[in-house]
Parts: structure tokens; C-alpha cells; sequence
């Protein structure tokens, strides 16, 4: 099978963070997605990290701007 046509599991791991930034509720996306972004550390998954870090930095610059975002990556 493809990899394009195998379900994503950092999709499904970020649906909630999708849902709730969907309901323009930023503050608790960001938080879900840092979560997500702590497991998969924890578990080494690469795909899951490279998600969850994208989902942090989209959801820190709209929130804090673009500096504090780039800080936060950083960081990681």
C-alpha cells in the first residue's frame, strides 16, 4: 500500500486539536497539541512529532505572535 493511501496516526492523534481550533477555541488546541507533542517524544514517533510541532508553532503564533512562536520552536 501506498504511504499516501495508509491512515494517518498523527491525524487521528490531532483530530481533537483540529475540532477545537475548528470552534476557534485556541488556548485549549494549543494545549492538546502540546500533549500530543509530549507523547510522541516519549514514544520517538518522528511523524507524530513533525504533526504535533507544526500544530504548536500554527496555534502559538496566532495566539502569542510570531516571535513567541519561534522562541517555543526553538526550544523544542
Amino acid at each position: 500500500m501506498p504511504l499516501a493511501a495508509q491512515p494517518s496516526r498523527a491525524s487521528s492523534a490531532l483530530a481533537e486539536v483540529e475540532r477545537l481550533a475548528g470552534e476557534q477555541k485556541y488556548q485549549a488546541a494549543l494545549e492538546r497539541a502540546r500533549e500530543v507533542l509530549k507523547k510522541a517524544q516519549a514514544k520517538q514517533d518522528d511523524a507524530l512529532i513533525t504533526e504535533a510541532l507544526i500544530q504548536v508553532t500554527q496555534l502559538e503564533m496566532g495566539l502569542h505572535g510570531y516571535e513567541t512562536a519561534v522562541r517555543q520552536f526553538k526550544q523544542t
